[in-house]
């Protein structure tokens, strides 16, 4: 995805790379996303699907909400259609652009993760936004933000074993 958020697809084969524009429609449905809805979105694959989760505020914090959207390739052109729940996966993003998010099935089996769940660790906390609901803090830090950025020092990045 780029900064104008146009979708592409790669295609790497023995005779050639070939890179192909997929066209989308925003906001074309009752469930489809606008163009900008989501301020600062991640993209992930879980599984078979490809899904743009995010905040609709450029610095998520307490009382914001992540929320996240389906590529609908099954309409020409294709389509962002919003979804309630992530079923049994979590994901993993870092506030560094640069860092490649991740998505986890059954994330009980492999730690204290739950389904559902987005989280983001940042230097000295591990921010957890469930799905669809207002991010809380708690007695020992009842303000939590995060701020998505691009800076010259590596941020923590996310890896999950896969046995």
């Amino acid at each position: 995805m780029d900064s104008n958020r146009r979708l592409f697809l790669l295609h790497l084969t023995p005779q050639q790379i070939r890179l192909q524009k997929i066209p989308v429609r925003w906001g074309g449905s009752r469930n489809g996303m606008r163009k900008w809805h989501l301020r600062t979105p991640w993209l992930v694959a879980c599984g078979e699907t490809l899904l743009m989760v995010g905040p609709q505020s450029s610095f998520p914090g307490t009382g914001d909400v992540f929320e996240a959207y389906r590529l609908d390739t099954s309409t020409e052109p294709a389509e962002w259609v919003k979804v309630d729940r992530m079923e049994n996966w979590a994901i993993f993003i870092s506030k560094d652009e640069r860092v490649q998010s991740l998505s986890c099935m059954n994330p009980e089996r492999k730690g204290p993760w739950r389904r559902n769940c987005v989280y983001c660790y940042d230097y000295d906390q591990c921010v957890v936004f469930e799905l669809g609901k207002p991010l809380r803090g708690d007695a020992t830090q009842p303000d939590v933000s995060f701020t998505v950025c691009c800076s010259r020092m590596t941020q923590p990045m996310w890896v999950v074993p896969t046995g």
